[in-house]
């Protein structure tokens, strides 16, 4: 700021140079949307993940019967970074058509209560506290060997402790029940209201953190283990009595364990970076507090060292169009994608593996409407074929299959590609059992590979482009198959010696040769999305300034320092960047408009290699 001078002397004046960098944007981040094991919704929102490890610690890793799990497996493994996961899940309905609950509800596990862990000490301790003389257990016998067993578990959690004595336990010809009954009340002597019965309602109740079917094998226990009086001056308005510990664990079947540890919790309403319900709600991805509308439900007092396990719950209902594409108010199904900052390219594997399923294709309006979506996004869209083009490519017809039976997509084609025909692989789900898979995982991994390696502006395709992961493809097609299919704009995939399996089409949906549009190719769509997302972000600073021949001015500068550094890169053979009095006018400026020109001439790929051969004649 301008300095005031006030007394004699040297005055230092900092002086901004008013220049403005654009850096370029993220060119291939990738959004799937579909089902999945586990994890959040739509509703709750899309997450970011940077790697297949992320999607099964949040999602739950690949399930058989979930095309976008094996998807994202591709996208990563051929080259993806960055990918955003939309998790649909439909609900099943009532008799009232009202949705039913899916999450799970925590149900306590009373095999390892806190008052049957109690009466699991007295059983192991059974034989050693009948006296010769009577065969019974006295009053004093049996608080003597509760106080010998309370000892030496005393060191560890009590649930803990309790399952291994119960393990031990071989069988009783005496009165278990007297036994135990008399060795809870000496228990109790030992610590006064450590092993006090609770009403139902007051011990805390949780739910699975996501619906589905995941949830049912979840199981939670409670402990006090190493909270000591020494933490009363750790939390203010708490003390040591108020604080447990929650564990959580999450063992499926062939799945990958999932286990978590929360300490020093509390049920205090003082407590608020403590309190139980917002700790789960932040911390965990397995368990919440159950919610009775807005508030929490919570006991009335510190829950006891205690279990729970998962009430039964159920899996999605199949997706149909309508969970796919959500309500774009609602910002759910494909438009819970309104919640990001930005994403590039955009995958919807279909529902299903099964070929009699319904939710084997991807619905063609679903695409229709996404490819627009996309277009608003500046993104693009990448598509999986029809089931009956490969039909039609077994029969030998490949001359019957048509662009037009994706749909009328019109100008929005520009943002969308398909790709033909779908890929085979290895089923780790089924013991590496072939199966057919949609390729748009391992396109838009592809993409992301090339983009880093070479640009947004090399098409996405050639030797270099291998699908990685696949073991062939579902149709193989010849050359003059191909060059039926590339001139409508369809996408092939092929497999050549040792190439292997390649992509090897460029086109958008407007590619075909009959439409002659600027977007024929896909990577020159692709690059001016880039430019134009670069340079809507990266011109924000002008909002507001005065409209007058040193904006311009700077406007044009940013903007010709971004075109030329993409020009040495060789993204394109020339450009031109005009903003001056000729693109705004007098008119202009009064309506509070500036406008600015940029033009480039893209480089387009050598689709078509022509190699002319003439035999010369030897003269002397």
């Amino acid at each position: 700021m301008p300095v005031q001078v006030t007394y004699p002397g040297v005055y230092i004046e900092e002086i901004p140079s008013g220049d403005k960098t654009i850096t370029g944007v993220s060119t291939s981040i990738t959004a799937f949307v579909g089902r999945a094991l586990r994890g959040p919704t739509d509703r709750d929102g899309p997450m970011t993940i940077f790697g297949f490890d992320g999607f099964v610690g949040t999602f739950g890793g690949l399930h058989h019967d979930h095309p976008m799990a094996y998807a994202v497996q591709d996208f990563f493994m051929n080259g993806g970074s960055q990918a955003i996961i939309v998790r649909l899940f439909k609900n099943q309905l009532d008799a009232d058509g009202k949705p039913i609950s899916a999450k799970a509800a925590m149900e306590l596990d009373l095999d390892k209560s806190a008052a049957d862990a109690a009466r699991s000490v007295i059983l192991a301790a059974e034989d050693e506290m009948l006296t010769p003389e009577s065969g019974v257990a006295t009053p004093e016998s049996v608080k003597a060997i509760a106080a010998a067993a309370f000892a030496e578990i005393s060191g560890e959690p009590m649930i803990t402790a309790a399952q291994k004595i119960l393990d031990a336990i071989n069988g009783s010809d005496g009165d278990a029940e007297a036994v135990c009954d008399a060795g809870m009340e000496a228990l109790k002597a030992l610590q006064p209201g450590e092993f006090d019965a609770q009403a139902p309602d007051e011990f805390l109740q949780l739910e699975a953190a996501f619906p589905g079917k995941w949830g049912s094998i979840l199981e939670v226990t409670i402990d006090v283990h190493g909270i000591t009086d020494q933490m009363d001056s750790l939390y203010d308005f708490l003390t040591h009595k108020d604080l447990f510990n929650i564990n959580i664990t999450y063992n499926p079947i062939g799945g990958m364990p999932v286990s978590e540890r929360h300490i020093n919790l509390s049920i205090n309403e003082d407590s608020a970076d403590r309190r139980v319900d917002r700790v789960l709600s932040n911390e965990s991805n397995l368990v919440r507090v159950k919610m009775n509308g807005l508030k929490p439900v919570l006991p009335s007092k510190r829950p006891d060292p205690c279990a729970f396990k998962a009430g039964a719950s159920y899996d999605s209902e199949p997706l149909d169009a309508a969970a796919y594409r959500g309500n774009p108010n609602l910002k759910t199904g494909i438009y819970a994608l309104k919640n990001v900052d930005m994403f590039n390219l955009l995958c919807i594997p279909p529902d299903s593996r099964d070929p009699t399923a319904k939710g084997w294709d991807t619905d063609g309006p679903l695409y229709v409407e996404a490819a627009v979506f996309c277009t608003e996004e500046r993104a693009m869209l990448i598509m999986d074929p029809p089931n009956a083009w490969a039909n039609k490519a077994r029969m030998g017809k490949v001359a019957n299959i048509k662009m037009t039976e994706l749909g009328n997509f019109g100008d929005s084609g520009r943002n969308a590609a398909v790709y033909f025909p779908r890929v085979v692989k290895a089923d780790p789900m089924l013991k590496g059992t072939p199966g057919v898979f949609p390729a748009c995982g391992m396109v838009a991994g592809i993409m992301s590979s090339t983009d880093v390696k070479r640009g947004v502006w090399k098409a996405p395709a050639g030797v270099e482009a291998s699908l990685i992961g696949s073991k062939g493809l579902e149709v193989k097609l010849t050359d003059n198959e191909n060059g039926l299919l590339n001139p409508q704009g369809i996408n092939c995939l092929r497999t050549f010696p040792v190439m292997g399996s390649v992509v090897w089409g460029a086109r958008t949906l407007r590619g075909a040769d009959q439409l002659s549009d600027d977007y024929k190719y896909i990577n020159v769509r692709r690059l001016t999305l880039y430019i134009e997302e670069t340079l809507f972000r990266g011109t924000q600073w002008a909002v507001f300034e005065p409209n007058d021949a040193t904006l311009w001015t700077t406007l044009k500068e940013a903007a010709d320092s971004f075109m030329s550094s993409l020009a040495k890169q060789g993204a394109f053979y020339t450009y031109q960047v005009v903003c001056d009095s000729s693109t705004t006018t007098a008119r202009d400026i009064n309506l509070g408009t500036v406008n600015m020109l940029v033009a480039f001439a893209p480089v387009k790929p050598a689709e078509f290699v022509v190699i002319k051969i003439q035999q010369q004649t030897l003269k002397d």
